[in-house]
């Protein structure tokens, strides 16, 4: 191989980094398979915010005490 290379992140398989359409991954399949882990659901980005009011509602409950 010849270039840089790199694991694939499904499969696993080395690849050439350089002039790779598909990179991060090594074919069409394993960016497929990607995407249908992220349409599932089985990826999730944590809502770190989720906890934290927000500004508006920090502000109704100074004005209501």
């Amino acid at each position: 191989m010849h270039g840089k290379t790199a694991t694939c992140l499904i499969c696993k398989k080395e690849m050439i980094w350089d002039d790779n359409p598909f990179r991060p991954f090594c074919s069409e399949r394993c960016r497929l398979i990607d995407l249908g882990k992220w349409v599932s659901e089985e990826y999730r980005i944590s809502d770190r915010n989720r906890d934290i009011p927000d500004l508006d509602s920090r502000e109704k409950n100074k004005e209501e005490g």
